[in-house]
């Protein structure tokens, strides 16, 4: 895999409120990505935009957080989960502090294909 090392993430990471990004592989190629799972920080406050490149599962584990997605906003605290589809995008904020375990998980090129065509016929 060809992630890209903390040391050269820097500022550009941190001023979104990034604390620990050690799932590298978040920056690698996407569609390398078969099955992994990992945790995530962030000290608020800070808000970004987040494409999903793949699946993304993730469980609150500490603190809260808000995501926009899909035309909704969904509040989150410890103990919930959410389930993202490859394609598309979230709006993250986070007010204080956020923990989460995620997953990522990659459809396939045929599970995408049948997913289009279904958001196609809505």
């Amino acid at each position: 895999m060809h992630g890209i090392d903390d040391d050269e993430l820097g500022p550009a990471l941190a001023e979104f409120g990034f604390t620990d990004i050690s799932g590298k592989y978040l920056l690698a190629v996407p569609e390398r990505i078969l099955r992994e799972r990992n945790f995530w920080e962030c000290d608020g406050p800070a808000r970004f935009l987040w494409h999903y490149g793949v699946d993304e599962t993730i469980y609150i584990l500490e603190g809260t957080a808000q995501k926009e997605y899909l035309g909704k906003t969904i509040s989150l605290a410890a103990g919930d989960s959410l389930h993202l589809a490859t394609e598309t995008n979230a709006t993250w904020t986070v007010d204080r502090y956020v923990k989460t375990t995620y997953g990522l998980d990659n459809p396939g090129r045929v599970v995408r294909v049948l997913r289009r065509l279904l958001a196609s016929d809505t």
